[in-house]
């Protein structure tokens, strides 16, 4: 195999390299001024979309709090189903991922003294410590919990899904 020769450089002076900053230059300052008027063309679409759309927006908002009430007031209906099917879409309650909170009349703050006290210190972060929620949540048993003050919790939290399909088909 024979060796390779190197291509002679583009640019073989100073002169040339000032004139090739300038030219990068002028295509960033174009390129710039070509983004700075798109951002403004998009940015006047964007208003005039919200002004079209605030009120329906409002509306859907206000439409999602009162199925929200709604089923809160008709949870009992559910009875072991966590949620309904309707003509247009489902309506329901989901879990949510559990997570670590600190019982009543505990803060992290008081968590993280109780850790120390403890001798717990696997269970905190540093520089600053405070309680490494993920750790304790996955390692430590019931017991280390409650004598840290801290409880795994879930909560129900309120769904819909329209059937935009169907929606689409009823016109």
């Amino acid at each position: 195999m024979g060796k390779k020769i190197a291509p002679e450089p583009v640019i073989a002076s100073w002169e040339g390299a000032d004139l090739a900053l300038r030219q990068i230059g002028e295509i960033e300052i174009e390129v710039e001024k070509k983004e700075g008027l798109a951002n403004l063309k998009i940015n006047d679409i964007k208003e005039k979309l919200a002004g079209e759309l605030n009120g329906k927006l409002a509306r859907k908002a206000r439409l999602a709090k009162d199925l929200e009430e709604f089923l809160g007031g008709h949870k009992e209906e559910l009875g072991t189903a966590k949620s309904r099917k309707l003509n247009f879409g489902w309506l329901g309650f989901r879990l949510s991922p559990p997570r670590l909170k600190p019982i009543a009349k505990m803060t992290w703050a008081k968590v993280a003294e109780k850790l120390k006290e403890l001798g717990l210190k696997k269970y905190l972060r540093f520089p600053d410590p405070e309680p490494d929620k993920e750790k304790i949540k996955a390692e430590a048993d019931f017991e280390t919990m409650k004598e840290i003050g801290v409880r795994i919790c879930s909560e129900e939290n309120f769904y819909y899904e329209v059937d935009r399909e169907k929606i689409a088909e009823t016109g």
